[in-house]
């Protein structure tokens, strides 16, 4: 009894639609919310609001969303977010 692999071409038939120009800004404005809201909020603190994995799940997401940005736009607000952090004494690896 021979075994026929069932045809699996339908896997990859469909391709994710691209996103359109609006789509891309709302990230962008989403993106400067997010990190503008974290910077804001360390440098009103007048300690380090955060413990260590705090700090760096903070690193993470602005880095991760600043990379939405046009590049000067996105290394501004990476740079005032390593200067609030070192403010508080907090190591800024991540760039």
């Amino acid at each position: 009894m021979p075994i026929h692999a069932p045809d699996q071409t339908s896997l990859f038939d469909h391709v994710p639609a691209q996103s359109t120009e609006a789509e891309d800004e709302a990230r962008r404005k989403a993106a400067r919310r997010m990190a503008r809201h974290v910077i804001a909020e360390l440098e009103a603190a007048p300690t380090k609001p955060w413990d260590e994995a705090a700090c760096a799940r903070a690193r993470m997401l602005v880095t991760n969303a600043t990379s939405w940005l046009p590049e000067d736009e996105r290394d501004a607000l990476r740079a005032a977010f390593a200067a609030a952090l070192a403010r508080h004494g907090a190591g800024t690896e991540a760039s």
